[in-house]
């Protein structure tokens, strides 16, 4: 569990396993969905249709049902999803800038 001053508590599964913990910002699993780019039409890369919020976490809980969300303090728009306790356990989707931007000052004090 990890508490972030004048904020709620974040449940965490693989804070002391992340490589970054002393650089991240942790947020709502469903929040950070929301920032998500594939939301906002279709993949510049496979021209797949655009997803909606449930099916980004529908996707992202494909590698586990622990996970943790969290952004990148040190940069406006990375950010990830680790799902085990391994350097490589993570999930890094591509985010639409405002959006991640707007999460990040919502929860950065």
């Amino acid at each position: 569990m990890v508490e972030i001053a004048n904020q709620s508590v974040f449940v965490t599964h693989w804070h002391e396993d992340n490589p970054w913990k002393d650089s991240i910002l942790y947020v709502p699993l469903e929040e950070l969905a929301a920032c998500d780019a594939s939301l906002v039409g279709p993949s510049i890369y496979g021209g797949s249709p655009a997803r909606t919020i449930e099916g980004t976490l529908d996707h992202w809980k494909q590698s586990g049902s622990k996970l943790d969300a969290y952004i990148l303090v040190g940069s406006v728009r990375s950010g990830g999803v680790r799902y085990g306790p391994e350097g490589s356990d993570y999930l890094s989707p591509m985010f639409s800038l405002p959006k991640i931007h707007a999460l990040k000052q919502k929860y950065q004090t």
